[in-house]
């Protein structure tokens, strides 16, 4: 199958979840182009109505963005960092990208808001004890959210990445833990969070299940 095929059949699976759910709200997908051939995702945006592509290295996502800028295959597309935003790569980031889901830390939202930056920000929690995982523990959240706010700072999401297993019960464990905490800081801070970001290839009708609107795929759709 090609990728547009299989980004085809992962719409359908979506929308299948979605009823069999009774889910009535929209489910973004976030097309993962890392490690990617160029070739894969020039065939997918030239078939397929994409509105979302991440990338997790900002030397790799610069290469991919301007050729495909190019070739007029961006219009319309947000784009998205999902890795690590180092201090070095922020002014790069900001002209970059349309969303930043990895902030971990004040020093890098205050760092991209300097650099007047307009796009969505998530605080990154981990939900995972693998050492691999990123982010802001659970019972450290509410106080760094607090933080950003207080410097003018707005987050619109959380994301999360789950511990890779095929264990349901870990996985919801860790997804229903970040609903909860999004529901805990709206009603703490009395505001309201767009985006609950969760669920990749291996975990994604889980992660819809325990209530995310945004899912971040890449190999289900070019392997």
């Amino acid at each position: 199958m090609t990728p547009s095929e299989k980004y085809k059949l992962l719409v359908e699976n979506v929308e299948r979840i979605k009823a069999q759910n009774g889910i009535n709200y929209n489910i973004d997908i976030v097309v993962v182009t890392k490690y990617t051939d160029i070739n894969n995702v020039i065939n997918l945006l030239s078939n397929e109505k994409i509105e979302h592509i991440g990338e997790n290295r900002i030397q790799e996502a610069e290469k991919k963005f301007n050729l495909l800028s190019e070739m007029k295959l961006l219009t319309g597309v947000k784009k998205h960092m999902l890795g690590t935003v180092q201090s070095n790569k922020i002014a790069k980031v900001s002209k970059t990208f349309d969303f930043v889901q990895s902030i971990e830390n004040i020093s890098v939202p205050l760092g991209l808001i300097k650099r007047n930056y307009k796009g969505e920000m998530f605080l990154e929690i981990k939900v995972s004890d693998e050492v691999t995982k990123h982010g802001v523990l659970p019972e450290m959240a509410l106080d760094i959210f607090g933080k950003l706010t207080e410097n003018g700072i707005k987050i619109s999401g959380l994301m999360a990445m789950a511990p890779y297993t095929s264990d349901v019960k870990v996985l919801s464990k860790c997804f229903s833990t970040l609903r909860k905490l999004k529901e805990e800081i709206e009603s703490t801070y009395k505001t309201s969070l767009t985006y609950l970001s969760m669920g990749m290839t291996n975990d994604y009708e889980i992660a819809i299940k325990e209530g995310s609107n945004m899912i971040r795929i890449g190999t289900f759709i070019f392997s």
